[in-house]
């Protein structure tokens, strides 16, 4: 059966996150205060005829740092409301616009000997903790997170 994965990478606990702390940074320059932190992953979405295996040893072989980052794999469903103050904006590129990154794991994931119908899509999933309103969480979203152009956004 065809399933849709979802991969998350993001760094280990221990280490500092310098992106998420520079989009702190960047929110507060634009006069929202209410932020404490900021966490960012990188997120996959693979479509195709796999199983939760298959997609762990393309995660560890393709995506993930294991000094660096942690590995989570899980079948897409729906993204689960966080209730701490935590709010989920995931971006991704437009279906019409080329993704490079998705071609060069496509790519590599062919390479590893799965030669089946599959697709890939790359993105960014950031975590904003604090308490911002839904006016101030778009204009982040639409500012600093996603290019509207080329991107879409949702926002949990």
């Amino acid at each position: 059966m065809e399933k849709i994965f979802y991969i998350e990478i993001r760094l280990k606990k221990t280490l500092f996150d310098a992106f998420g702390n520079d989009i702190k940074k960047s929110i507060n320059e634009m006069g929202i205060m209410d932020i404490s932190n900021v966490h960012v992953a990188e997120i996959y979405l693979l479509q195709g005829f796999f199983s939760k295996k298959d997609v762990e040893k393309i995660a560890k072989n393709l995506f993930l740092d294991s000094v660096t980052q942690t590995l989570k794999t899980y079948i897409k469903l729906k993204p689960v409301i966080n209730i701490h103050k935590k709010t989920v904006v995931e971006v991704w590129y437009k279906k019409e616009v080329t993704d490079p990154v998705s071609l060069t794991a496509l790519k590599g994931i062919r390479d590893m000997g799965f030669n089946r119908d599959i697709s890939v899509k790359c993105g960014k999933k950031y975590e904003l903790e604090g308490n911002l309103t839904k006016n101030q969480i778009e204009i982040i979203c639409k500012k600093l997170l996603a290019n509207t152009l080329i991107q879409e956004y949702t926002i949990f």
